[in-house]
């Protein structure tokens, strides 16, 4: 009695779907208008109705034990966290919620074979009327929706045609048309091929490049034999490959878009590009700013032809986008666990292999339409599932002697694939290395260098979070299917590597940089990278040692040492975040806009030429003896020293007078430098008597902490060259895993960062090139707006790669000598102190030509011209003066 009462329920169930599908088509595929009142609501009311069948068909004591319906909870409510976290509405959820929920239900639930015909005849009849009785733009639906109704009306067609295939080849029929049919099966394939013909001129006559594309990969499929695609590695390169697609296949559409002609590739009289590359490049930039949470809403396009269309044009990108990666990544396992149960009933009917290419025909026209998260083709996806999992449970769908000798029970464990703990371990083995390099090691490397660098979370994260999520589907794809000892051994080395790699990361990395800022001489260092390659090496070893010996647990002992470090690492990240939560990051910058133009009155102009040491000088010299011959009022120095080495913290320390503290990261000493009395005593001077301070360098701290001192400060407008940030975020995090013997292969220098901003605006030209073709178009002049200056001008000058000849033009890094590189940045002065002259700015203004710092040392060169100072020879001091000496020194020439 009681299974009878299950029983009923089950059927009850069914009846409802079937007639919320009747209902659902009818009202939105045959009226525009019905459409346009009821789809707002259709996932609403969708919801409902598939609550009601959850009640149906399951046992609720039981329903709290399911670890698959947990799931379906846990996504949403992972997703109603995330839509409050932005601050959106819950609509959204409607949809998420009948995908998920619909997945869950179509193992449930066991079609009967009247009902299968019932629904797929009415499914397909609306291929029939949307050919007869012509909708798309004639009717109000769009191309792309009507091409949708279309494969998914023609998918059914199919359906209705290899079912009667089966039962007429099992002479199921009896009569003089069947049994002639039976004789002769090829007529049936010959209608199939006849439909695909009809199928090709009706979608392409509606214009529709998302269903031609469908019906391609629909005709592969059914092309293929059954054996083939029930083949268990292909089975799962197929439905894993699938599901990957529908990332990869956006990434590839803007990349190629971005760099073609759309004129020239065109079809059904449309470009395959202009249309959807605004929509998915505005979403991309929308979505950077909600990487983990998603935007909360499907993304309104302002499109000229497409106003206020709720739409994203890829059902895998909504998911990720909308709610989110985490929910993405499960709801995406939970459609690839629902297809890769049915892969018997694939190999063994051909009815089977229809309902299964069907799936995925709708999975892969997911790829450029939002197919599958919208109702009411979320139901019709759903329902697809539900029967193709309905074939193995009833003989009438395949060959008796097939399925009878078939265990169910046993015949689902079969198909559940590997173990639960091969899967974790297979999961989290990926996961570690892939979370160590793309996520650990950028935001780490970003956070510690948080207020050196002028990009955002934004400009990098969702990049590297993207990468790692198609390299973990992929790896894990991969790794799964190989055989068992291949599986084993391909998680051991991914264990043992980066067991070894976070070893390194955490205790080896030790003297990474040298007192004086530059990357580590490897020689300097004796045995320690032998030693630290020792200790890699057995670290490797061991771990892949314990895995051998555990040859029974391998599975547990992997999982759990990857599973425990990737814990602390996601700590780790997570306590990043916490801990610079609500943190703006403000881009400032020093504007160019006046960097050649002078005080009408008094002018002190320090030049610097960043790494000209008296060495550099020398060697110069000793080529170039004229060089210098354009300095004969001006006095040198021959004793200077820049007391520090790099750029930071000798030029920090020059302008202010503020002896360095190596314990203060270089944000805190350079904020508590220019806020030191001495640095507020001397820019506090130069403004009270008149001197606007102008400093023109690319060092992105100094704008952050010279408000008020500074007078040229404005916000910055940059653009981040994406592609070298990447490339430079990503070589700087392998830096952190890689033994010392490796680390010159990732090394990169302040400025590779430096140059990844592209400054929207004028200004400051930091290159030799840049300075000098500036100088060159525009010209030294006079602005009548202020009265004296203070004017900083820091240039690249001889700093290593050289960048700039001696004509001072810009040329591939080093293939150029020091002294070409020396000598045109001479030229350079001499051109701006000649421009001063034809201005009769020369001999009124102090000049000050100063390096930062010498070729890995301190010693500077220092040329000063004094107001009115002239004579005939460059004078020669041997009174050593130090860069604590500037500010005191510049005090002097302030009238």
């Amino acid at each position: 009695m009681k299974s009878g009462f299950v029983f009923e329920k089950n059927r009850v169930a069914r009846y409802i779907l079937i007639v919320t599908l009747f209902i659902l088509l009818m009202v939105n595929w045959n009226s525009y208008r019905m459409y346009q009142v009821i789809d707002r609501w259709n996932s609403v009311n969708l919801s409902i109705v598939l609550t009601l069948v959850l009640f149906l068909v399951s046992d609720i004591k039981k329903l709290i034990k399911d670890k698959f319906f947990l799931i379906v909870v846990f996504i949403n409510v992972l997703a109603i966290v995330n839509m409050t976290i932005v601050g959106t509405g819950y609509y959204e959820m409607f949809s998420l919620y009948c995908l998920t929920l619909g997945i869950y239900l179509s193992g449930k639930l066991v079609f009967r074979r009247r009902e299968v015909l019932i629904m797929s005849a009415f499914i397909a009849f609306f291929f029939f009327y949307w050919t007869v009785d012509v909708k798309g733009y004639y009717k109000g639906y769009s191309i792309n929706y009507g091409g949708l109704v279309l494969i998914t009306g023609f998918i059914f067609t199919l359906f209705i045609l290899e079912y009667f295939r089966y039962q007429i080849l099992h002479e199921r029929y009896k009569g003089a048309v069947f049994h002639f049919i039976y004789e002769h099966p090829y007529i049936i394939t010959s209608v199939e091929i006849l439909m695909f013909l009809i199928a090709y001129s009706i979608i392409s006559w509606y214009r529709s490049r998302t269903a031609f594309f469908s019906l391609i990969v629909l005709a592969i499929l059914m092309i293929c034999p059954r054996k083939l695609l029930g083949n268990k590695v292909i089975f799962r390169v197929i439905t894993y490959g699938t599901l990957i697609g529908g990332f990869v296949f956006p990434i590839i559409y803007v990349y190629i878009g971005n760099r073609v002609n759309a004129i020239d590739y065109q079809m059904f009289y449309k470009s395959l590009f202009d249309s959807r590359l605004p929509v998915w490049q505005d979403l991309f930039n929308i979505y950077k700013n909600y990487v983990f949470t998603g935007i909360g809403t499907i993304y309104t396009s302002n499109e000229l032809y497409r106003p206020g269309l709720l739409d994203t044009m890829n059902a895998y990108v909504d998911l990720l986008i909308v709610y989110g990666p985490i929910v993405c990544i499960l709801v995406l396992a939970m459609i690839g666990r629902a297809v890769l149960v049915t892969r018997e009933n694939v190999e063994n009917s051909h009815f089977g292999k229809t309902v299964f290419a069907g799936t995925i025909v709708m999975l892969v026209a997911s790829y450029a339409e939002s197919m599958i998260v919208t109702v009411p083709f979320t139901l019709i996806f759903v329902l697809t599932l539900s029967i193709t999992r309905s074939i193995c449970r009833d003989e009438s769908f395949g060959d008796v002697s097939e399925y009878q000798s078939i265990d169910y029970e046993k015949y689902t464990k079969k198909l559940k694939g590997p173990s639960e703990i091969k899967i974790i371990a297979t999961i989290v083995s990926v996961a570690l290395p892939v979370f160590l390099v793309y996520i650990l090691g950028p935001v780490e490397v970003y956070y510690a260098n948080y207020d050196e660098f002028s990009f955002t979370n934004n400009d990098y994260l969702w990049m590297f979070l993207s990468l790692a999520i198609i390299i973990i589907f992929t790896a894990i794809t991969v790794i799964l299917i190989l055989p068992d000892k291949l599986n084993i051994i391909a998680i051991s080395i991914l264990t043992a590597i980066s067991t070894a790699s976070y070893v390194q990361y955490m205790f080896l990395n030790k003297k990474l940089i040298m007192e004086d800022g530059e990357f580590v001489d490897a020689a300097s260092l004796g045995n320690y990278p032998v030693i630290t390659l020792s200790i890699y090496a057995a670290v490797f070893i061991l771990v892949c040692v314990i895995l051998y010996f555990f040859k029974n647990n391998r599975y547990h002992v992997a999982a759990g040492i990857s599973g425990f470090i990737l814990i602390v690492t996601c700590i780790a990240v997570l306590s990043l975040f916490l801990t610079h939560i609500g943190s703006k990051k403000e881009r400032l910058w020093y504007s160019g806009a006046d960097e050649f133009k002078v005080a009408p009155h008094d002018n002190i102009i320090v030049i610097v030429p960043d790494t000209f040491g008296r060495e550099a000088l020398d060697s110069m010299l000793d080529k170039y003896p004229e060089s210098i011959d354009f300095l004969h009022d001006f006095t040198f120095y021959e004793k200077e020293d820049s007391e520090y080495f790099p750029t930071y913290p000798a030029l920090h320390h020059m302008l202010t007078g503020y002896p360095y503290d190596e314990s203060m990261t270089r944000f805190e000493y350079t904020k508590e430098a220019f806020e030191s009395d001495s640095a507020k005593e001397f820019y506090g001077e130069l403004h009270e008597k008149g001197y606007t301070v102008r400093f023109f360098t690319r060092d992105i701290l100094f704008e952050h902490v010279t408000e008020g001192l500074v007078d040229n400060i404005e916000e910055a407008h940059i653009t981040i060259d994406r592609k070298s940030l990447f490339k430079y975020l990503y070589k700087m995090s392998m830096y952190r895993y890689v033994p010392y013997v490796l680390k010159a292969r990732y090394q990169v220098d302040s400025m590779d960062i430096e140059n990844i901003n592209q400054y929207n605006g004028v200004g400051p030209y930091f290159l030799n090139s840049e300075f000098y073709s500036a100088m060159q178009e525009q010209g030294i002049t006079i602005d009548d707006t202020i009265e004296n200056a203070f004017i900083l001008n820091h240039i690249r000058g001889p700093h290593m790669p050289y960048m700039s000849n001696a004509n001072n033009e810009l040329v591939p890094d080093n293939s150029v000598s020091g002294n070409e590189a020396s000598y045109g940045t001479m030229r350079l002065i001499e051109d701006y102190i000649n421009r001063l002259k034809l201005i009769d700015k020369y001999d009124d203004s102090t000049i000050i030509i100063v390096a930062d710092h010498g070729f890995y040392n301190t010693d500077s060169i220092f040329f000063v011209k004094e107001k009115n100072e002239s004579h005939l020879k460059l004078i020669v001091s041997d009174e050593p003066i130090k860069h604590s000496d500037f500010i005191n020194i510049i005090k002097n020439y302030v009238r």
